[in-house]
Order: C-alpha cells, then sequence, then structure tokens
C-alpha cells in the first residue's frame, strides 16, 4: 500500500518539515495543496521548474504525486481563466515532473439544466487535457461539490475521452449519498480512478463533522481492501483538511494514526 498525505494539512510547514514529517512516518509521497499558505502553484518558490531539483533533493526518496489545483469547470468561473492558468499549471507540472493535476467539476447548479452543465464542465476538461497529452501530465476530476454520483462522472468519462483524464476520488463526498454501498459507485469507474483521498467523518442529521481516522463512520478498511483487491495500485492520500478546520488536530498527530491504521488494513 502507498501512503501519501497532503500539505492542506500543514499550511504553516517549511518544505524541510515537510520532508522530514514523510520520512519520519514512512509516507511514499506528498500531494501538494499549498506551500506555507500559499496555494497557487505559480507562486510557490519550491514548485518553480528552476527550483524542483533542489526541492525533490530535500524530498529525497518522498515522490510528489499530486499537486491540488483549484481550477474549476463549472459556469461560475470564467473558461478563458481557467483555461489559461490550466495550461500554466499544466506547464509547470510537466516541467516538474508531477503526473497530476487535482481538478473541480464541480457543481451542477440548481437554475442550469444537468445535461448542458456536465456538458460544460466536460467541453473544458477535453481542452486542457488535449493540451497536456505530450505532456505526461494527468487532470483529475475529484468527486467533490455535487459532481459527486456514479451518473454524473459516468457521463464526463463517457464525454473526455483523452488519455490525460482521470478520477480523484475522495471518499468522505461519496460517503454522504453512498455510505456502505461504496462498490456499487466506484467499481464501474475504477478503470479512471488513479488517487484517492482519505478522511472520515460522523454521519450527522445535516451533514457530516470530520474527525479522527478510524474513529468515523465511513467505511474506510472495506473500501481500501476492496481497491485493493480490484487491483488499484496508486496512493492512498490523508487529506486532512487542517487549513480549513483549524480546530483538528496538529498534522503531527494525525500522520501516525492514519498510517498504523491504513497499514493494519487486510
Amino acid at each position: 500500500m502507498k501512503l501519501a498525505f497532503s500539505t492542506l494539512g500543514c499550511p504553516t510547514w517549511s518544505l524541510a518539515e515537510v520532508a522530514a514529517a514523510a520520512k519520519k512516518f514512512g509516507y511514499q509521497a506528498v500531494e501538494f495543496r499549498g506551500l506555507t499558505g500559499e496555494l497557487d502553484i505559480r507562486k510557490i518558490p519550491a514548485l518553480a521548474p528552476e527550483n524542483i531539483a533542489a526541492t525533490r533533493e530535500i524530498l529525497g526518496d518522498t515522490a510528489i504525486c499530486v499537486y491540488g489545483s483549484s481550477l474549476t469547470m463549472d459556469s461560475s468561473v470564467s473558461r478563458a481563466d481557467t483555461i489559461r492558468e490550466g495550461r500554466e499549471v499544466i506547464d509547470i507540472c510537466a516541467s516538474d515532473g508531477i503526473p497530476f493535476i487535482r481538478v473541480f467539476g464541480n457543481e451542477v447548479f440548481l437554475e442550469e439544466d444537468e445535461k448542458a452543465a456536465l456538458e460544460h464542465i466536460a467541453s473544458g476538461f477535453t481542452e486542457l487535457c488535449g493540451y497536456a497529452e505530450d505532456k505526461n501530465v494527468s487532470l483529475l476530476v475529484e468527486v467533490h461539490g455535487n459532481v459527486t454520483t456514479l451518473p454524473r462522472l459516468s457521463y464526463l468519462a463517457e464525454k473526455v475521452t483523452s488519455p490525460a483524464f482521470g478520477i480523484l476520488w475522495d471518499i468522505a463526498h461519496t460517503d454522504k449519498q453512498y455510505k456502505d454501498d461504496f462498490a456499487s459507485f466506484y467499481r464501474p469507474l475504477l478503470p479512471l480512478i488513479r488517487h484517492i483521498h482519505v478522511k472520515d467523518h460522523i454521519r450527522l442529521e445535516k451533514g457530516t463533522q470530520l474527525c479522527d481516522i478510524g474513529k468515523g463512520e465511513i467505511p474506510i478498511a472495506p473500501i481500501v481492501s476492496s481497491l485493493i483487491k480490484d487491483g488499484y495500485d496508486g496512493y492512498f492520500s490523508l487529506e486532512w483538511e487542517k487549513m480549513w478546520h483549524p480546530d483538528l488536530a496538529p498534522l503531527e498527530e494525525a500522520l501516525p494514526v492514519y498510517a498504523d491504521y491504513m497499514r493494519a488494513i487486510k
């Protein structure tokens, strides 16, 4: 099993601190979602192409598995701006040797025709994936917002035929609907699932509440075990959302808990 963690959990850490934590707790990769509070890869010196060699020296054997962008394909943002920024992000990740870029779908709004909204999202992915195809970089639509159901993601998968397109499955976002019936969601999509976000929460009457790994109601162990048996060989990345939820425990406390929990899964 390959473990990673997102820097969303340590918004104040330096690159050296990120590298030290990965080594100390036995993580094989790190997923960059900001560094020292900066979310835009174009403004992170450590990820500038001219500095990537020095960054990789600091990281040592720890890989960079994903860059978590804020790119969004729905109608809430300018498509022209998204494509322009997306090309810049793809170029940086290609130069840095970062294989995957997380991109949001993200919303089909109430006032929109569902098919037209999904077509709009798909067309954005098609354009950027076409640009990425010869750069050894793929764009992963995160299961997020309300683009979280099998029908909606299957529609995108049908429309975006580029080999540079994939899916990032955040298991918390599907738990809200599929709960313990997770296999019916992921198995049809498995050929496109490239990366997994793991967190845990308690199911409330309205919404959910994040909690320590293994203390909530997401069936993490059955999901992980099932995925491995089905041939998934990507990373299971801890997305400890400390940047958005400062009341969570420090990442240095969550990392060993997550690693021990995941390695105990049969």
